[in-house]
């Protein structure tokens, strides 16, 4: 599997629309949404797919695939969307020898991951149709039973299975069901499920589908076209589960606009729940808050993301709200961006997330970091001829920091909300430290050497990673054991050595 991760504005799409018109052999090129796959297409933009093309999109399982298998063997260049081509693919092997794919953005099913509650009794009827089998010391492989198969398919039809009738359920069957993936559960969640002796209890069937490397093997070459792609979590998880990924970027990138971008934030993290918490006095949300203090420094000019409940808060005449962060590079008049917008998995599929391995950093890059930075990015700052001076407006710190690391020419300012902080027990600027918290932190310090930084042991690494996100959270100015910096520098080396030679 290849990948792309530059930065955006750096031709990922260019070099790929480039090799597709050169090429002789049959192409798929899949984007986030029809309106991006059409856009590709669009004959009076500069930089587009020049082949006849013929444009495919149908989210019914039947009809995309046979309308897809269908013309794929009647056009050599097939424009279509992430949800269209995955749906084939889960129906069965293409074996498209010929074929080369770009998968521009990442696609949520390539990786899945699932947190289905379960009880006694559910577990005894989830096994009815399903084995677990050994895949190593960690993981086993869950796969439906033969004999279960068309009746599973029957059951999620009909939808009134006290198992698999509700929506997570339905969605963890579609990937069993898959042909192109394979579904992985923990053994230690797996020994815990077993232990399950009455009804009473409940635990999570924590399960990972990842795309197998078969699937890739049946194309030509499988390419991925996403920013900072080996900082995500799905990057992590097709390493851990077989996949040999190569970087084909021709250099490292990095913004280096000639203003400096001004990074605004308020607060030294967020998330859904800080967002809904109400502050006393006004019964506001500290969401509804932050888009006052947003619109209060901002000027008239700037585009807005927002939650769906905030957008109708960045209306204006000489605004525009997006209700997408992809595809839309039409707002380079705008040189102020707002970004207000809590969009982490919810917490059950965090922890299967970190069930397989996951950081706190990864997690946050894949799924906050940058999604506000495919947003920003939809501004003026997207035209790197641009002499006027940027701001990105974000809610929190860690946010505001990870963009600033792709900005040369970048500077950060911090705005207090006295009333949020006091909402969210705050103190100068930093909340007050939680108990597991101090202990992880001086269990590492304890354990710690400098050997352990050239470790790759998966345990090690972790237990860093772990301290690095405690220390810039909740210690910002206080010494740390090692320069956090040297650290993600060579641990990116060491996971790129082709870089270095």
């Amino acid at each position: 599997m290849n990948y792309d991760p530059s930065l955006c504005g750096f031709g990922k799409s260019t070099r790929a629309f480039e090799q597709i018109n050169s090429e002789k052999s049959r192409v798929v090129y899949a984007a986030i949404s029809i309106e991006q796959a059409t856009d590709a297409t669009n004959q009076i933009k500069e930089i587009h797919i020049s082949r006849p093309t013929e444009l495919i999109h149908s989210g019914k399982f039947t009809n995309c695939t046979t309308t897809f298998l269908k013309k794929v063997g009647l056009s050599s260049c097939i424009a279509t969307t992430h949800e269209t081509l995955f749906n084939v693919m889960m129906r069965g092997n293409l074996n498209l020898q010929d074929t080369e794919v770009f998968i521009d953005e990442l696609p949520s099913s390539i990786v899945r991951p699932h947190s289905i509650s379960c009880t006694f009794e559910t577990f005894s009827l989830f096994q009815n149709y399903v084995d677990f089998v050994h895949y190593d010391d960690n993981y086993s492989k869950i796969r439906i039973k033969e004999t279960q198969l068309k009746n599973l398919e029957y059951i999620i039809k009909k939808g009134d299975d006290d198992f698999w009738k509700h929506k997570a359920a339905k969605d963890f069957a579609t990937f069993l069901l898959s042909s192109c993936h394979n579904t992985y559960i923990p053994k230690s969640t797996l020994n815990g499920l077993y232990e399950l002796i009455s009804d009473g209890e409940c635990k999570q069937i924590q399960a990972l589908s990842v795309l197998t490397v078969e699937a890739v093997k049946q194309f030509k070459n499988f390419t991925i076209l996403s920013a900072k792609f080996e900082e995500t979590t799905t990057f992590h998880y097709l390493e851990l589960f077989g996949h040999t990924l190569k970087n084909i970027a021709p250099t490292d990138s990095l913004h280096k606009h000639e203003q400096p971008l001004l990074i605004e934030y308020f607060l030294p993290k967020y998330s859904g729940g800080y967002r809904d918490t109400l502050l006393k006095k006004s019964l506001k949300t500290v969401g509804e808050r932050i888009t006052e203090a947003q619109l209060k420094i901002a000027n008239d000019n700037y585009i807005a993301f927002s939650n769906k409940k905030f957008r109708h808060h960045y209306e204006s005449d000489n605004s525009a709200v997006l209700t997408t962060v992809f595809g839309h590079n039409s707002y380079s008049g705008y040189t102020t961006a707002l970004f207000n917008s809590s969009t982490l998995p919810i917490p059950s599929i965090m922890s299967t997330m970190y069930a397989f391995g996951a950081t706190t950093e990864m997690i946050y890059t894949q799924y906050g970091y940058l999604t506000a930075y495919q947003f920003m990015m939809r501004s003026a700052l997207r035209n790197r001829a641009n002499t006027k001076q940027c701001r990105f407006i974000c809610v929190d710190k860690k946010t505001a920091l990870f963009i600033q690391r792709l900005f040369k020419n970048s500077e950060i300012k911090e705005h207090t909300l006295k009333d949020v902080n006091k909402a969210l027990g705050i103190v100068n600027n930093y909340q007050p430290i939680p108990s597991g918290i101090r202990k992880a932190k001086s269990t590492f310090m304890k354990k710690y050497n400098e050997k352990m930084l050239e470790s790759t042991h998966k345990s090690i690494t972790k237990s860093i990673a772990r301290y690095m996100d405690i220390m810039e959270t909740y210690y910002p100015v206080e010494k740390r054991l090692f320069d956090f910096d040297k650290y993600r520098q060579r641990s990116e080396r060491n996971s790129n050595p082709e870089k270095t030679n």
